[in-house]
């Protein structure tokens, strides 16, 4: 057996499915992943074949995924990060055809509710994106562009399109690109991190490879566990601060960086006029 031989998502959907029906209650991955490891006809040696740019083993990435088509057609839920639980829906499934023909066709399964609205509360907090912002670029080779590392992120987070999509309140940005770049912010301030802004690329430095842990990390960013809404208010707070004290060449990086994640490139100032305006030129480009 090589690993093209070990099950897809969609194969893994169904024992994914009995497994947590097995397991009752709400069950950690790694509760879900041993199960499976049991339940399923896999030498030992090819579940531990790992995923190529992640620090998961193939089997655990394609059953993360199997989780998501699952929880899109209503068969499981995902009341915290990492732990899932089987619905009355799933429960009532009768069988693996009805399930993948859900999953493929996007539709619920019958009997479901209609869909309850996006939540943006669903969205990880900046807090809970520094992490995976630093684990991306390490996979990443150490540098990448902005939209390298948003997608890396959603793809490790399983972020699913629709909520990557929400906008943010009163802003041009998706709500999770602007946390995204909150977080970026936030790593660059104390040196994890390092920007390139002329062409949006972010690089990791050595002493972000130095940070041993999430914890580390959130004690050296002095963060807390804080609902999005007050990690908006605060970063508005200390903005507006550090704008009124920025120098001019500090404030035209910083609108270059914000007109980098809107989507320009070969942004260049041009002109300043004599009352303090700037006047500059760039190029817009499609950016996800």
């Amino acid at each position: 057996m090589n690993k093209a031989e070990l099950p897809t998502r969609r194969e893994l959907a169904w024992p994914t499915l009995k497994v947590l029906k097995s397991l009752g209650g709400p069950a950690s991955i790694n509760q879900i992943h041993r199960r499976l490891a049991e339940a399923l006809p896999i030498p030992s040696e090819l579940l531990q074949t790992p995923h190529v740019g992640g620090r998961q083993t193939q089997i655990e990435y394609e059953t993360g995924w199997a989780l998501t088509s699952l929880k899109k057609v209503g068969a499981v839920e995902n009341p915290s990060r990492s732990i899932w639980r089987i619905t009355n829906l799933g429960r009532g499934a009768q069988d693996e055809r009805t399930l993948l023909d859900a999953i493929k066709n996007g539709t619920r399964l019958p009997g479901s509710p209609p869909p309850r609205p996006i939540d943006p509360d669903e969205l990880p907090t900046i807090n809970e994106l520094a992490w995976p912002t630093l684990n991306v670029l390490k996979d990443l080779g150490g540098t990448a562009s902005i939209k390298q590392i948003s997608s890396s992120i959603a793809q490790e987070l399983r972020i699913p399109r629709e909520l990557r999509k929400l906008r943010s309140p009163g802003g041009e940005l998706s709500e999770f690109r602007y946390r995204a770049l909150c977080a970026r912010i936030a790593l660059k301030s104390i040196s994890a991190l390092v920007e390139n802004a002329s062409n949006g690329m972010w690089s990791i430095t050595d002493s972000g490879r130095r940070i041993p842990d999430e914890d580390a990390l959130l004690r050296m960013l002095g963060m807390n566990e804080i609902s999005p809404t007050r990690d908006r208010e605060i970063w508005r707070d200390e903005l507006l601060g550090a704008l009124r004290t920025m120098k001019p060449t500090s404030f035209i990086a910083l609108c270059t960086s914000v007109l980098v994640e809107s989507g320009f490139r070969q942004i260049e100032v041009v002109k300043k006029t004599g009352d303090g305006d700037m006047i500059g030129s760039g190029i817009l480009v499609s950016i996800q």
